[in-house]
């Protein structure tokens, strides 16, 4: 049986557009192409190739198929957006865009890749997908991949409030 939290050395027995399949002695592997990078996984048949030997972080281990959960990019947490979010200064201006607007909250993408929620009452009637925003963090989980973000004070959706070119966070490292 396989240790979770254990790094593994597997071999790439088969690639499909969901996930890699991976073998490491009796043990199957799959590694969901969100586990693939912190980033758009793109093709993964471009990525890997059967034969091919990589590491492999062990998440989750199912004892009836005795096939494991993997993932790739948790063996570099700190190239999360949510970790690098962690490094910026508090009050920092983050500029994002609306995704969705549904019950009580604002969904929004920030430039680094990250997603936050915007309480929807902090923003002026009828935000949309695609408008801009200017934001400033409120709660941060970085395991669990959580934001919560408030609007800059005054900052209508679209972006043309009274703040000038916020910072990108796309390259804290």
């Amino acid at each position: 049986m396989v240790q979770i939290g254990s790094v593994l050395r597997a071999t790439v027995s088969r690639v499909e557009p969901y996930g890699v399949y991976l073998h490491s002695g009796d043990e199957t592997i799959l590694v969901l192409a969100p586990e693939v990078s912190w980033g758009p996984a793109g093709d993964l048949k471009e990525r890997f190739r059967v034969g091919e030997r990589v590491d492999v972080l062990a998440v989750r281990y199912n004892h009836a198929t005795r096939e494991v959960i993997g993932s790739f990019r948790r063996l570099h947490p700190k190239q999360s957006p949510y970790y690098q979010l962690s490094l910026v200064d508090r009050g920092t201006v983050l500029r994002g865009t609306i995704v969705q607007c549904i019950g009580d909250e604002v969904t929004v993408s920030l430039e680094n890749g990250a997603w936050g929620h915007v309480p929807r009452h902090l923003l002026p009637p009828e935000p949309r997908a695609g408008d801009a925003i200017d934001t400033t963090i409120t709660e941060l989980n970085v395991d669990e991949r959580r934001l919560g973000l408030k609007p800059v004070t005054g900052q209508p959706p679209g972006g043309n409030g009274p703040v000038g070119a916020p910072p990108t966070v796309s390259n804290v490292s």
